[in-house]
C-alpha cells in the first residue's frame, strides 16, 4: 500500500485511506505479506504485515518524520516494487500488487513515466531504474473543498535596461468571492498596498514600476491576506529582475528626416541606430547586437532575401523584437507576400476578399532573349520569370483575364488573353520556353496593348520584364496612347545590363510602377506586389477612424498608457490578421491597424498606417505618434540584449537549472570554457556546482532548490563572470491545483491495474466518514485481484532458450564442416529421404485400422470356440464360423475408427 501523506489531502481523506488499508489487511491470509509506504518528500516504510498481523521479522519501519513539502509518487512506487522483488528473491515471478491511494498531485518525479517503462522490462535493475512495477491498483482521492486564497506567481521580465519601467503581473486564486489585502514590495520596502475584491476562481492583477538606484537587481514580493484561507504558505510570490545597460534599436527607413529614430532616442531614452534598407544586416550574428528592429515603410523589394531571412531568424531564434510601420511601400504593396518577412508578421499581406476588384485583364510581357539564360545558384533568369508568373497567376481569380507574351526578336503568344481558369496549363507552356534570340520589345508591347484594348474589364494592365536593351521603337507614343485609354503599364528591370532608363520611362508614360533588381529571387515578390496593387484596393487613402477592439486596455500590450480616444488616420494598408494574432486597433470595417503576436522566442508588432508620414499627421499633431512608437518598441524588446553573455536560472520542480550563454563582442558563441557556479541559498549556505557545455556557447548546471527563498548564482566561465537570481516563493505542494484522478487511472492502465473506487472526503460532523460500499467491497477482494497483467509484468528467464539455440547452431556448424558434399547435393538427399519417409508414413496410415494376421487368427479361433457343439445342448448347425469371424472383425474396425 502506498499512501499519499501530502498537505493537499484533508484529514477526512487520510482517515478513509487508513480505514481502507486496515480493512484490506484484515482479509489477508497467513501466507500473505503486506507493507504500508507513505509517499511524501521521501518514501517512508510505515509498517510490515504477515497476514493480518504485524510482521515481527519484517523490515523495521522508517523513523517517523515530517512528510515534507513534496509529493514524490514515483519514488514511493519504486520502493514498493523493490520490497516485492526482494520478497520474490529477484522479482522475476513475484505475485505482487501495489495499491496507490492519492489525489494524483505529484510535485516531484513522474509516476506515469515510471509506469509506462515498467511492463515487459526485463533489465530494469541493470538499467539503474529498479525492478519493474507489478500491477498498480489505484484509489483516487477527490479531496474536500476547503476555503483557500493564494498567489500563484509573480511574473516580471528577467532583466531590464537602466532607467526603464517594467510591468509585473500576478494570478490570484480564491475558493470564494471575498475581500483581501494586497501589498507589493521592492527589495523589502513597500511600493503599493491596497484592498481588492477577489472573485471565486482565478483573477489577475498588474503593477508598473521603475527600479531606482544603482542596484544590479530588484527583488519584488507580492503578499496577500484574506480571511477565508487554509494555507498561509501560498500567500506570497516573489520575482527578481536584473538591471542591465541600455537597449539598442536598429531603425530602417528611407526617410531623410528619421523622425521615428529621433522620437525613440529623445522620449524613450533608447539607443537608436538609423540605417537605409540596403544597410540592414544580412546575418543574425550582426543583428544580435540589437534588442529590436524597426522597419518604417520599407518595401520588401528593397531588401534581399538574406536580409529578410536574417530578420526572421533574429526574431524567432534570438528572441529579438520587430516593429513594422506601414505606408505606401509596406505590406502587400511592398511585396511582403510569401517572404520570410511575412512569415513572422502577425498579418497576411493579402487584403480582405471584400476589396477584390471584380475583373482584371492582365498581360505579362516577358523577355526570352539569349541573355535570359544566364544562371546563378537560383537558376536562370527565365526560371525566375516563370516563378514570377506563377506568383501572379496564384493571385488572380478565375474570372480575371490573363495573357502571356514572350519576345526575343519577335513576339510569341504563350497564353492568349483569356480567363485565368487554367494556371497549370499556362505554367506548362511557360516551361517549354527556351532563352535565345535578340531583344525586340516594341512589337511585343504593341501586341499586348492591342489585346487589352478589346478586353472588357475594370482594370487593364501590362507588366513588362526585360534584362537587356531593346532596339529602338516609338515606346512613348504607344504607352501614352494606352494610358489615355485606361490601360496602364508597369516595368521590371533585372540585372545590370537592363535598359533602366527606357523601362522606367515606359512605366512613367504608362502611369504604372517601375522596379529594378539584381537579385533574381526577388522577382516573384515584385510580381506579387504589382498584382496586389492592380487587382486589389490594398491602399486605403481616405480618412478613417480608429477603434479600440478591447483586446487589451490602454497601457497593456503595445498600447501606450493613458489613451482612450485615437485620432483619425489619413490612410492605411489593408491586410488580414493571422490566427493567433492580437488586434488592438482597427478600422470601422474591421481592417487591423495595430496587431501583434509572439513567434518563436520574439515578439512582433505591426502598425498598418504610418506614424512618421502624412497618414499619421493627426497623431503627430496631438503628440501620440512618438509614445505609440516608443511603446511598441519597448513591448517587443526581449528581456535581455541577445548579443551579451547572460545567465538565466529557472525552477524545475524542486531543482533549479542554470543556463549561461557566452558570446563574444560579435555575437558569436564562445566554446570549450571551463567554469563553475557558486550558489548562495536562502539558508546562508553556499556551495559550488560545475558548468557543463551542452551547445554552442551554452553551459548549464543544476542544483537543489527545494527550500523556498532566494538563490543567487555566480558563474565564472573563463574570464566571464555572470550572475542570476531565482526565487522560490513557496513549495509546489501548496499550489491550489485540483486532484488528478485521470493521472492515477492512466498509471493503472499502464501497469495492468484497476481503479478500485474513490474517496470523496465529504464534510462530516468531525467523525471519519465510512467507506463507500464499493470501496469496502474492493478492500475485501483485494487478494483475489490479478497479480500481474497478462503478458506484462511476470517474466521467465531467457537463458535456457538462448543455450538451446546456441547448441543448435553449434551442431549445425559441425555438420556443415564435416560434410563435404555441395549444398545442392545435400538438398537433393534431404528431399529423397523426406519422400521415403512420407511414403512409408502413408502406407502405415492406410493400414491403420486393419487387423493384423495374428488378430485374424485369434478371431477365427474365438468364433469356432463359441460355436462348437457342446455335450449338453443341441448342435448349432445353422451358424457359419467364417461368417462369425467376419462379423467380429467388422465390429473391431468400427471400434478402432471411433
Amino acid at each position: 500500500f502506498v499512501l499519499d501523506t501530502s498537505y493537499s489531502l484533508p484529514a477526512q481523506a487520510k482517515a478513509q485511506a487508513e480505514a481502507f488499508v486496515r480493512r484490506a489487511i484484515q482479509k489477508l491470509r497467513l501466507q500473505d505479506r503486506a507493507w504500508v509506504i507513505e509517499a511524501g518528500e521521501r518514501p517512508r516504510l510505515a509498517a510490515a504485515y504477515a497476514g493480518p498481523h504485524l510482521d515481527p521479522d519484517g523490515p523495521p519501519p522508517s523513523p517517523t518524520g515530517d512528510a515534507g513539502e513534496t509529493t514524490d509518487l514515483e519514488s514511493a512506487l519504486r520502493a514498493a516494487g523493490s520490497l516485492l522483488a526482494a520478497e520474490g528473491s529477484g522479482g522475476a515471478g513475484t505475485r505482487g500488487r501495489i495499491v496507490l491511494i492519492s489525489d494524483g498531485r505529484e510535485t516531484a518525479g513522474s509516476v506515469l513515466e515510471a509506469a509506462r517503462r515498467s511492463p515487459g522490462r526485463a533489465a530494469g535493475a541493470a538499467a539503474g531504474e529498479g525492478p519493474a512495477l507489478p500491477p498498480v491498483h489505484v484509489v483516487p482521492v477527490l479531496a474536500l473543498s476547503r476555503p483557500e486564497a493564494a498567489v500563484s506567481a509573480l511574473a516580471a521580465p528577467l532583466s531590464l535596461a537602466q532607467g526603464k519601467s517594467l510591468r509585473l503581473t500576478s494570478r490570484l486564486y480564491s475558493s470564494e468571492a471575498q475581500p483581501a489585502q494586497l501589498r507589493l514590495e521592492r527589495n523589502g520596502s513597500p511600493i503599493w498596498e491596497g484592498r481588492v475584491e477577489l472573485p471565486a476562481g482565478w483573477s489577475s492583477v498588474a503593477f508598473e514600476d521603475r527600479p531606482d538606484g544603482g542596484a544590479p537587481a530588484a527583488v519584488y514580493a507580492l503578499k496577500l491576506r484574506a480571511e477565508a484561507d487554509t494555507h498561509l504558505q501560498n500567500n506570497h510570490a516573489e520575482a527578481a529582475v536584473r538591471v542591465r545597460a541600455k537597449d539598442r534599436v536598429l531603425y530602417v527607413s528611407d526617410s531623410a528626416s528619421n523622425a521615428g529614430s529621433r522620437w525613440l532616442a529623445l522620449s524613450a531614452g533608447i539607443d537608436v541606430e538609423p540605417v537605409p534598407p540596403d544597410r540592414l544586416p544580412a546575418s543574425r550574428a550582426e543583428l544580435a547586437g540589437f534588442s529590436a528592429v524597426v522597419l518604417d515603410n520599407v518595401a520588401a523589394t528593397r531588401l534581399t532575401r538574406p536580409q529578410m531571412e536574417a530578420v526572421a531568424a533574429f526574431v524567432r531564434d534570438l528572441g529579438g523584437g520587430l516593429v513594422v510601420l506601414g505606408g505606401p511601400q509596406a505590406f502587400g504593396p511592398g511585396g511582403y507576400r510569401s517572404t520570410p518577412l511575412e512569415e513572422v508578421l502577425p498579418l497576411w499581406a493579402d487584403v480582405p476578399a471584400r476589396l477584390l476588384v471584380p475583373q482584371v485583364a492582365l498581360v505579362l510581357v516577358i523577355d526570352k532573349s539569349g541573355s535570359m539564360g544566364e544562371q546563378d545558384a537560383a537558376g536562370t533568369k527565365l526560371d525566375a520569370a516563370r516563378r514570377a508568373a506563377a506568383a501572379t497567376l496564384e493571385l488572380l481569380s478565375p474570372s480575371d483575364l490573363v495573357g502571356v507574351i514572350a519576345f526575343d526578336s519577335q513576339p510569341h503568344w504563350v497564353q492568349p488573353l483569356e480567363a485565368a481558369s487554367d494556371p497549370v496549363g499556362v505554367m506548362r507552356r511557360l516551361g517549354r520556353l527556351a532563352a535565345d534570340g535578340g531583344t525586340e520589345l516594341g512589337p511585343a508591347l504593341r501586341e499586348a496593348l492591342d489585346s487589352l484594348r478589346g478586353a472588357r474589364a475594370m482594370v487593364r494592365h501590362a507588366i513588362v520584364l526585360s534584362d537587356g536593351k531593346s532596339t529602338a521603337a516609338d515606346f512613348e507614343a504607344v504607352t501614352t496612347r494606352a494610358a489615355a485609354e485606361g490601360i496602364t503599364v508597369s516595368a521590371v528591370a533585372i540585372g545590370q545590363d537592363a535598359d533602366v532608363a527606357l523601362l522606367s520611362d515606359i512605366a512613367r508614360w504608362g502611369k504604372g510602377r517601375f522596379y529594378f533588381t539584381r537579385d533574381m529571387r526577388r522577382l516573384p515578390q515584385i510580381f506579387a506586389s504589382e498584382t496586389i496593387t492592380i487587382t486589389r484596393s490594398a491602399l486605403v487613402t481616405s480618412p478613417v477612424d480608429v477603434v479600440a477592439t478591447g483586446q487589451a486596455p490602454s497601457g497593456e500590450g503595445p498600447l501606450p498608457p493613458g489613451s482612450r480616444r485615437w485620432p483619425r488616420l489619413s490612410g492605411y494598408v489593408a491586410t488580414t490578421p493571422k490566427p493567433g494574432a492580437s488586434v488592438y486597433l482597427a478600422a470601422p470595417d474591421g481592417d487591423p491597424i495595430l496587431a501583434s503576436w509572439r513567434t518563436g522566442l520574439g515578439r512582433v508588432a505591426a502598425f498598418t498606417s504610418s506614424l512618421t508620414g502624412a497618414w499619421g499627421q493627426a497623431w503627430q499633431d496631438q503628440g501620440l505618434a512618438g509614445p505609440m512608437l516608443a511603446r511598441m518598441v519597448q513591448w517587443v524588446m526581449p528581456p535581455g540584449p541577445p548579443a551579451s553573455s547572460n545567465l538565466v536560472a529557472e525552477l524545475e520542480g524542486d531543482r533549479a537549472t542554470l543556463v549561461a550563454e557566452v558570446l563574444d563582442a560579435g555575437g558569436r558563441p564562445v566554446n570549450f570554457l571551463e567554469g563553475t557556479a557558486v550558489i548562495s541559498g536562502p539558508s546562508g549556505r553556499s556551495w559550488e556546482v560545475a558548468m557543463a557545455q551542452e551547445g554552442p556557447g551554452r553551459y548549464t548546471a543544476r542544483f537543489d532548490a527545494a527550500q523556498p527563498g532566494e538563490y543567487v548564482a555566480t558563474a565564472r566561465l573563463g574570464s566571464v563572470r555572470l550572475q542570476a537570481v531565482v526565487v522560490r516563493s513557496y513549495a509546489a505542494e501548496f499550489e491550489p491545483d485540483p486532484p488528478s484522478p485521470a493521472l492515477l487511472a492512466a498509471v493503472a492502465r499502464a501497469t495492468g491495474g484497476r481503479v478500485l473506487g474513490y474517496i470523496t472526503a465529504e464534510k462530516t460532523d468531525g467523525a471519519p466518514a465510512p467507506l463507500s460500499p464499493g470501496l469496502a467491497a474492493a478492500a475485501d477482494r483485494l487478494t483475489s485481484l490479478p497479480a500481474a497483467a497478462p503478458g506484462g509484468w511476470e517474466s521467465r528467464p531467457a537463458w535456457p532458450l538462448l543455450v538451446l539455440a546456441g547448441l543448435a547452431l553449434l551442431l549445425g556448424d559441425v555438420a556443415v564442416r564435416q560434410v563435404h558434399e555441395s549444398p545442392a547435393a545435400l538438398a537433393a538427399e534431404a528431399r529423397a529421404a523426406l519422400g521415403t519417409f512420407a511414403r512409408g508414413l502413408k502406407q502405415r496410415l492406410q493400414h491403420l485400422g486393419r487387423p493384423g494376421p495374428g488378430e485374424v487368427a485369434r478371431a477365427r479361433r474365438e468364433a469356432r470356440r463359441r460355436h462348437e457343439p457342446s455335450g449338453t445342448g443341441p448342435a448349432d448347425a445353422g451358424v457359419d464360423p467364417a461368417r462369425a469371424a467376419r462379423l467380429y472383425l467388422a465390429r473391431l474396425r468400427r471400434e478402432r475408427r471411433r
